[in-house]
């Protein structure tokens, strides 16, 4: 990634549908080569967001692109899409998602994008 990134920009997309999204967090952690991180950002609801911590170190991010949302007449499912640009020396990334004690998911997806 790091000699891609010398020559084109590269972004996370994230994507996915999620019964109750209003408890989701998502935490994207970047790492230099040497294992060293970069960048720390948290995705989540606006309580989550206001009330993130010193001890969180990271980034704290309103769901931005959420507006679609299917029912199949048992469970509301809405569509998270989130996209964000990858710091210069990001070696790997480390994507950990927690959905609450009654959320669930379909479909979700994570790759890396160069433009």
């Amino acid at each position: 990634m790091i000699q891609i990134r010398r020559y084109l920009e590269l972004k996370y997309l994230f994507t996915g549908w999620f019964h109750n999204s209003s408890d989701l967090r998502a935490n994207f952690t970047e790492f230099n080569q040497n294992g060293d991180i970069l960048q720390k950002y948290c995705f989540g609801n606006k309580d989550f967001v206001t009330h993130v911590t010193k001890s969180d170190l990271c980034i704290g991010k309103l769901w931005t692109n959420s507006s679609i949302t299917i029912s199949n007449y048992t469970n509301q499912y809405k569509h998270i899409a989130e996209k964000m640009e990858a710091h210069e020396g990001v070696y790997m990334v480390n994507v950990d998602i927690s959905l609450g004690q009654d959320g669930a998911c379909q479909d979700v997806h994570f790759s890396i994008e160069t433009t």
